[in-house]
């Protein structure tokens, strides 16, 4: 009888023990899964604010550009307006 006993209290310690490491695998796993999910927002922010630097960047190499073309043209027409006006002070 006694041996009957040992034997249930195995069986039942077995179905515990295979449900806690089933139970320890899910929490591994989420662990796992929130680290990952961490990760990949560290990843994302960074991606991000590189995104915004090189945005803030390139807005500025086009302004610079830009502002080089302004100068060149404002130089340019401000040599025909110059040469337009001495033609007109010599024929005049």
């Amino acid at each position: 009888m006694l041996h009957g006993c040992y034997l249930q209290i195995r069986k039942i310690a077995r179905r515990y023990k295979a449900q806690f490491e089933e139970l320890t695998k899910t929490v591994e796993a989420a662990k796992e899964r929130e680290e990952a999910a961490a990760a990949a927002a560290t990843a994302a922010a960074s991606i991000q604010e590189k995104l915004l630097e090189n945005q803030e960047r390139l807005r500025d190499e086009g302004r610079k550009e830009v502002e080089g073309k302004v100068k060149e043209v404002e130089s340019r027409h401000s040599a025909v307006v110059k040469e337009l006006t001495e033609q007109v002070n010599k024929y005049s």
